[in-house]
């Protein structure tokens, strides 16, 4: 029989209900969903129709300055009554899932937590306290990890520490829709940058690097998109001269990512702190070298200096800007050759091949219990 995997999480996010999905079409696991809410009221995303089966709570919720705590307990009771063979909890500060961790560990249905890498949002003394609350479940009686890249693989490990499985199991989307794209006539180099304008994505550090590439190169080009002011993050930080070579698309919805990826020739990422960042394989199946910050999990993940981008520090100006330099010195064919290492290297992080890796995590939580 096939393993019945059921799983809650907060709201169908575009790349999660692709590698469901995908999950559902090769049907090796019984897997079944349940979403605190239809969408995110924070997020412009259009609201999602999965196809896989799932349900969807009534999105009661708490705003916290940084997050939505979803409060309505219905998706926890039925995900437990279903009786899965593993349940999959992610996103551990939300009410509805601490009540699932706790409810399975009381009901004793197994259960995995699969999320980022965690204990990244401050130190401040209540802050700290009420974290070690919400992960006490997780420490006491989770059967294992899914942990986002490498670099949740190693903050697991650090906090969690031995004796349970820690799986790597980070997040793919649909990467078939975004392709090389085809020759074209010469033009202004490009960068893009791609996601929130908020102090944490390092726009401040993106507009300094611009200033200083602009004065060598004039004709570069920065092409910024994603939601949010841009007056306060990083417009008050550019020169006269890098705010004329800038060009502001605002948010750009999920199905015309790819048209938004042909603008550009790099992408840059600087940001202070990413779990992981979904935009670095996006770009890369675009064909598109990443310059990204070594606190995003993708660039440990995905990038390498010379052959799929450029490494930089959270915050380094001076070393964001010699990286743009340098993604402007390479030769014709030296770029070409990125570009194809750059498709071939996001492959992996398809939904096709997310679903397998899914699946094989499933197996290994299954085999010891079983």
């Amino acid at each position: 029989m096939k393993p019945r995997v059921g799983l809650l999480t907060n709201i169908p996010s575009p790349y999660q209900v692709e590698l469901f999905d995908a999950i559902a079409r090769r049907g090796r696991i019984d897997l079944r969903v349940w979403y605190c809410a239809p969408r995110d009221a924070r997020r412009l995303w259009e609201e999602q129709r999965p196809s896989h089966p799932h349900e969807i709570g009534a999105g009661w919720r708490v705003k916290t300055a940084r997050e939505h705590w979803y409060l309505d307990p219905r998706p926890a009771r039925q995900l437990l009554r279903w009786r899965p063979d593993l349940a999959v909890l992610s996103v551990y500060t939300t009410p509805t899932v601490q009540l699932a961790m706790w409810q399975a560990s009381l009901a004793r249905v197994p259960w995995v937590f699969w999320g980022e890498a965690v204990g990244a949002g401050g130190d401040a003394l209540l802050r700290r306290a009420g974290r070690a609350l919400a992960l006490l479940p997780a420490r006491r009686w989770a059967a294992g990890f899914f942990a986002v890249g490498g670099k949740g693989v190693s903050n697991y490990r650090r906090v969690f520490g031995g004796g349970r499985p820690i799986l790597n199991v980070p997040y793919f989307s649909d990467l078939t829709r975004f392709s090389l794209r085809p020759p074209r006539p010469p033009r202004d180099p490009t960068f893009l940058f791609v996601g929130s304008f908020i102090r944490r994505k390092g726009l401040d550090t993106l507009a300094g690097a611009f200033n200083e590439v602009v004065k060598m190169r004039p004709q570069a080009r920065l092409v910024v998109a994603g939601d949010g002011d841009t007056r306060e993050s990083f417009d008050r930080y550019l020169s006269t001269a890098a705010a004329a070579r800038v060009q502001r698309l605002g948010f750009v919805p999920w199905a015309r990512l790819p048209e938004l990826y042909r603008e550009g020739d790099f992408l840059v990422m600087p940001s202070r702190y990413d779990g992981w960042g979904l935009v670095i394989p996006e770009a890369m199946a675009s064909g598109l070298p990443v310059i990204g910050s070594v606190e995003a999990g993708a660039t440990l993940d995905l990038v390498r200096d010379d052959v799929t981008g450029w490494r930089v520090s959270a915050g380094d100006l001076a070393g964001v800007a010699q990286a743009m330099l340098r993604a402007l010195a390479q030769t014709p064919e030296a770029l070409d050759d990125m570009r194809r290492h750059c498709v071939v290297r996001a492959r992996r992080y398809d939904a096709s091949v997310g679903a397998r890796v899914f699946e094989r995590a499933v197996r290994v939580m299954l085999n010891p219990i079983r």
